[in-house]
């Protein structure tokens, strides 16, 4: 279907007559030109790709050793480039012919799908080279999934009347938004809804969170090495977050190319300027937080590949992934104290909508901006400069999450296949864990706050009160509880016993 796009823009433009074979009943030739070639390659991997004695005798050990998969259990066809005496097996080998007879004319005049052609490239054509090595290459398999989100990316980024009706389509939905979070009509409503996902982060979080620090201080009996300290640090940290937005109830209001991150209070009778400060510590217990999610997944993944590196966690080497966690959480808070600092053009810019949509007097609170842009349209680079600071942060911690998860994904068979069946299943209940921990947190920490960081670089003329989305990032704490002491079974275990 890539080739059929090519040839169509192709006839486009250097000859236009031809562009009647894809009008009426004739546009259903391409359908089944693409068609005839998906049965052609099934077929051919299914006919020539038949498990036979030799396949089954060559791999059968292997599957046994690193996947623990008996092959007389699978369904599949295999490819054995060579025979025992080294000369190739022209059956198996049809099949990569075929493939590549397909494939061939999407390489040359793919483009940006030639990518996705050379995963199945080095896919089929790897068993000629008989390198002498085992790759869990069904991951690059499942990436090629990928590329069909790439094209629709690409397609509404590059073509005008796509990324206009894109952003036309934004809009409504931000108004629509808008309109149901405006159904409440005073300052004093909305605050309240915050307040009540704020208590509910809270109170979710205490709870959960301190079962867990309980079960892994007195109920669970396996010895977790320095794990358990991170066991135990996390959910205090979480606790110690939902505590903070408590006794601020912090708020955050999005207009067009700018937002404030505000509170109203005075906790305590503290001054404004004291708020503000507090308000920029919250925000960096938030990349704390985010930070120990790293630590947590290179912990686990120097547990799997390389168990040398766990000195690193012992004794006062620890501290050490504690001041990495500070560190990046006081650049975050420092970082929007100091770019999102107050000024008069970022007062002017949002006191008329504060004051319309919130009955709110922006002398009146404390708190930080961003606005992405000045009256001429220029970027405003000392305010951008926050975000770049929150950007470079998010992308540490998430390319170490990523990078773990995927070494993890590809080594660990091999590498619990050396351990006791105990401690194998207590890495794999981990790495789910583990996987799970990062997907949550990309929905309710990084995704919210990517959404708030960049909504105003699009300058869409609209108003968002996104201050609900920042009250909720503290109930991640306690789905994180959760999913370890579901997973887990030494905690299911405790659980159950302490009741």
């Amino acid at each position: 279907m890539i080739s059929v796009q090519f040839l169509y823009r192709y006839w486009a433009i250097f000859e236009e007559t031809k562009l009647r074979f894809f009008k009426g009943w004739r546009f259903m030739i391409w359908t089944a030109y693409s068609i005839y070639f998906g049965f052609q390659w099934a077929f051919g991997v299914y006919y020539f790709g038949k498990i036979d004695d030799y396949s089954k005798s060559y791999l059968r050990l292997e599957m046994m050793q690193k996947y623990s998969t008996d092959f007389s259990e699978i369904a599949g066809m295999t490819l054995v480039a060579y025979d025992k005496d080294g000369n190739i097996r022209c059956f198996n080998i049809s099949s990569t012919l075929n493939m590549t007879a397909i494939i061939s004319d999407v390489y040359r005049y793919g483009g940006e799908a030639s990518d996705v052609v050379n995963i199945l490239m080095l896919i089929i054509y790897l068993p000629f080279l008989d390198l002498e090595c085992d790759l869990p290459t069904g991951i690059f398999m499942c990436a090629i999934t990928l590329y069909p989100a790439m094209d629709a990316i690409i397609v509404m980024y590059i073509v005008a009347d796509y990324k206009k009706a894109a952003i036309m389509m934004l809009k409504k939905a931000f108004e629509k938004i808008y309109a149901w979070l405006s159904t409440v009509e005073t300052d004093k409503s909305r605050t309240r809804y915050a307040q009540l996902v704020a208590q509910l982060g809270f109170f979710s979080t205490t709870f959960f969170c301190f079962i867990l620090v309980f079960l892994t201080m007195f109920g669970v009996e396996r010895n977790f090495g320095s794990y358990k300290y991170l066991m135990i640090l996390f959910p205090m940290v979480g606790i110690f977050f939902a505590s903070i937005e408590l006794v601020l109830y912090p708020n955050v209001y999005s207009h067009n190319a700018g937002f404030v991150v505000y509170c109203t209070s005075r906790p305590f009778n503290l001054s404004q300027d004291a708020v503000t400060g507090f308000l920029a510590i919250y925000s960096g217990v938030y990349a704390t937080t985010i930070s120990m999610i790293s630590v947590q997944f290179l912990y686990r993944y120097w547990a799997i590949i390389d168990e040398k590196k766990l000195r690193f966690f012992k004794g006062w080497r620890f501290l050490i992934w504690i001041a990495y966690s500070i560190y990046f959480g006081f650049q975050w808070g420092f970082g929007l104290y100091y770019f999102g600092k107050i000024d008069d053009y970022a007062k002017n810019y949002l006191r008329l909508g504060m004051m319309q949509k919130y009955s709110t007097d922006f002398s009146e609170i404390a708190g930080m901006t961003i606005v992405a842009y000045d009256k001429d349209g220029n970027i405003r680079w000392f305010n951008i400069c926050s975000t770049l600071n929150h950007t470079f942060i998010m992308l540490i911690q998430y390319t170490v999450i990523i990078y773990c998860a995927i070494w993890m994904y590809i080594e660990m068979e091999e590498k619990l296949q050396m351990l006791s069946l105990s401690l194998r299943n207590l890495h794999k209940q981990f790495f789910k864990t583990l996987i799970l921990q990062m997907v949550t947190p990309t929905i309710t920490l990084f995704s919210p706050v990517i959404f708030l960081i960049y909504l105003p670089l699009f300058d869409l003329k609209c108003d968002l009160p996104t201050g609900i989305f920042v009250c909720a990032l503290t109930i991640y704490p306690a789905i994180d509880a959760i999913i370890v002491m579901y997973i887990v079974a030494d905690y299911k275990k405790a659980s159950k016993s302490e009741n």
